[in-house]
């Protein structure tokens, strides 16, 4: 086929009424491209193959689908992701961190015990000094000390939500004294 004067060739079926197809064979019936016409509910291009399709761009591989009996689809390439609407929509790392993360664990710099914007709610078993009250943790001086119990003594934050940790950290004190045993436990209801 050439292309001779014209600026476009085609290799059509344009006759095509309803409940009516046309196929481009790739070799085999298992290798196809089809269409079906269908007036009351229009119909995609199908893609029909034995072994996959694979999409390149300027000669390198861009997206597979299928392999086959495989059917999962491989992006050589980054996916340009937009925000997602339904909830099982893909998103971003970006997008999580702007809109999941900052609701998830992060719990902001406290001034107080209770009486801060963000709702926290800090108490401890003990505590050295107000100087070393459980909320400092939270804070700028990020300390806290109890008022000489060595052994099973706690802090606990109250959140305004249940939460998913997403991180973590203890440090020992300014003075030096490490955290030697912790653990870390959660509660929907206050139980712990």
């Amino acid at each position: 086929m050439q292309i001779g004067g014209n600026t476009l060739r085609t290799f059509d079926c344009a006759d095509l009424t309803n409940h009516t197809g046309f196929s481009l064979l790739l070799a085999t019936f298992a290798n196809q491209i089809q269409y079906k016409r269908q007036d009351q509910a229009p119909q995609p291009i199908k893609i029909v193959s034995s072994n996959g399709t694979l999409f390149q761009l300027n000669g390198e591989d861009y997206l597979k689908i299928g392999a086959n009996a495989n059917q999962c689809i491989i992006a050589y390439k980054p996916l340009k992701l937009t925000e997602p609407i339904e909830g099982s929509d893909a998103t971003t790392k970006q997008y999580v961190d702007d809109n999941i993360r900052n609701q998830v664990g992060l719990i902001p710099p406290l001034s107080s015990p209770s009486s801060n914007k963000s709702g926290h709610i800090v108490t401890v078993s003990s505590q050295f000094s107000t100087k070393y009250s459980g909320h400092w943790c939270f804070g700028p001086i990020n300390e806290w000390a109890t008022a000489n119990v060595l052994s099973n003594f706690w802090i606990k934050i109250q959140c305004l939500f249940p939460i998913f940790i997403f991180k973590l950290q203890v440090k020992e004190r300014t003075n030096g004294n490490n955290p030697t045993l912790w653990r870390l436990e959660g509660s929907n209801d206050d139980s712990v």
